[in-house]
Order: structure tokens, then C-alpha cells, then sequence
């Protein structure tokens, strides 16, 4: 019987589809939705010139952007809206219907 290598078997796993990780991306979308929604990702004024992400925010960002290969200037709520609704749209790509 022939062996999987450690590549193939991921590429069959059912949580990671060609390698993207759903169920990774839609954590941290769920995360940043929350901590929008309950005003936890700017320290300060989100408005200043040079508004600051809060730790937490900027992590979940970074990662998020990464998977998604999505292009951000973070430092606006306008681009976290935009992060938000091209994430949805994208992820549900992957929902059953």
C-alpha cells in the first residue's frame, strides 16, 4: 500500500482546503468583528493622524492579512470595515450552501 506524504494528507484534511486555513481565518475574523464591535482595536483616538492598534487587534490583523493576501494600511477604520467585508465574502467561498 502506498504511503501519503505529510504534504498530501494536508492537502486531504478537511479543515485546511489547498493548504488555506478556513477555520484559522474565520477564528480571527470572528475575533476582529469582536473587538470592532466592543471598540478594542485603537488605543486612543481612532481618528488621529497616527492612531495605534491595541496588541491584540494587531496581531489578529497581521494574521488575518497574511492568509488573505490582503493589502492594508491598518491604521483606519475605513480599511478594518473593508478587512471585515472582503474577509466575509471570501470565506464564505468556502461555507456549504
Amino acid at each position: 500500500m502506498p504511503t501519503k506524504n505529510p504534504k498530501q494528507e494536508r492537502l486531504l484534511d478537511p479543515d485546511v482546503i489547498a493548504e488555506f486555513p478556513y477555520k484559522f481565518c474565520k477564528a480571527l475574523l470572528e475575533k476582529l468583528k469582536e473587538l470592532k464591535r466592543t471598540n478594542r482595536i485603537f488605543v486612543g483616538e481612532e481618528n488621529s493622524q497616527c492612531p495605534t492598534t491595541t496588541t491584540i487587534a494587531d496581531l489578529v490583523i497581521r494574521h488575518l492579512t497574511n492568509k488573505l493576501l490582503y493589502p492594508l494600511d491598518y491604521k483606519s477604520s475605513y480599511n478594518i470595515d473593508g478587512l471585515i467585508k472582503t474577509a466575509e465574502e471570501f470565506l464564505a467561498i468556502f461555507e456549504k450552501k
